[in-house]
């Protein structure tokens, strides 16, 4: 009996370890792509701003909310827009995440933060394409 208990025991540390050491790894990849947000090259900025975007608010919140407090122009733009994604995003438990954090920099008296806070609410507005000339179903455009 105590055989089974203690190889159970020992199954159950290995699962955690396992847990963590990924926790961990997750970590170190989220803090490489908040580091490349100011990385020299385009390219490797955007694929940092996508990565982020698609993790789970709940690992990279605070390290993306770090770097949008920041005074660094370039990172803080793509955290705030990373941000702004996740609170459109359908994930109720990222927009709870993104909606704490804009309740927290609203009611600071920093008023940069405040800035930051309102221009996570506001909605980006579609954009509208002009179609110039008859098209079929659609209402033709003039020049006046």
């Amino acid at each position: 009996m105590f055989r089974v208990i203690a190889a159970a025991t020992l199954m159950l540390v290995g699962s955690i370890d396992a847990m963590a050491a990924e926790r961990t790894m997750e970590t170190c990849r989220i803090r490489a792509w908040i580091d490349q947000l100011d990385d020299d090259r385009f390219a490797v900025r955007e694929i940092a701003t996508t990565k982020l975007v698609a993790v789970q608010a709940a690992a990279g919140l605070e390290a993306v909310v770090h770097t949008a407090e920041s005074n660094c122009p370039e990172a803080g733009w793509r955290a705030i827009h990373i941000l702004s994604t996740w609170n459109r995003s359908g994930d109720a438990a990222t927009q709870k995440a993104v909606k704490a954090v804009i309740a927290r920099w609203s009611a600071s008296n920093d008023q940069r933060l405040m800035r930051l806070a309102r221009s996570l609410t506001v909605r980006p507005q579609p954009s509208v394409q002009i179609v110039w000339g008859v098209a079929p179903g659609r209402i033709p455009l003039s020049v006046m």
